[in-house]
């Protein structure tokens, strides 16, 4: 991607990638309405199971382009679009769909839906991630996992009971006692979850008191 500007001594390069990759341009004009020149684009490179697409935004400030989005934006099999989908970004969100690669080895997999916006015309960061429902019991692992990790205690708790005790719950690995080892350890963090979530309620209490 080359961007050039219309100056006294004629056309001259502003901007570069030094990308060698497949480049798809997303769109050239004020992206996050703030007023300000943008490019959005893609590049993708493709291994023997999986393209890779990293996307990117940049933006005309302090006399140059600049990287206008934080890192890591690359996805496997995504699709990449700018939507103006959020009241609390400016102008449009980048919305990429994706993340499955296709090969066993790469171990139990679910599509998600990243969105990146720019807040107030600051430089675009990671605003959501929505994973697809799965009735696999690694991935109500992981999410009650996640939701531990935020501190949504009582929301980690109720997750890791279901993971520990609904039937639909079913293996997806080709791991041995897998569904016995996964409920184990949901039962494990459970009583973690539940311990944080006393000790916080707890001293919720007392700060009140």
């Amino acid at each position: 991607v080359l961007i050039l500007s219309s100056g006294p001594l004629g056309w001259e390069v502003v901007y570069e990638t030094g990308v060698a990759s497949d480049i798809v341009l997303l769109e050239a004009g004020d992206v996050n309405a703030d007023g300000r020149a943008d490019v959005g684009w893609t590049d993708t490179t493709c291994g023997a199971n999986a393209c890779f697409t990293t996307a990117h935004v940049v933006s005309y400030a302090e006399g140059g382009f600049v990287n206008w989005i934080e890192d890591g934006t690359t996805m496997a099999s995504a699709a990449v679009s700018l939507q103006d989908i959020s009241p609390e970004g400016s102008g449009q969100e980048l919305v990429m769909t994706g993340g499955v690669v296709g090969t066993v080895q790469a171990g139990p997999q679910r599509a998600m839906t990243t969105t990146w916006a720019s807040l107030a015309g600051e430089p675009y960061i990671l605003q959501q991630v929505r994973r697809a429902p799965s009735w696999c019991l690694y991935h109500a692992i992981e999410d009650a996992d996640t939701a531990l990790a935020e501190g949504r205690y009582q929301d980690a708790a109720a997750a890791y009971r279901t993971a520990a005790d609904d039937p639909r719950l079913v293996a997806c690995w080709q791991r041995p006692n897998e569904v016995d080892e996964l409920r184990a350890y949901a039962l494990y963090r459970l009583a973690v979850a539940n311990a944080y979530a006393d000790e916080y309620t707890n001293g919720d209490s007392h700060e009140h008191a």
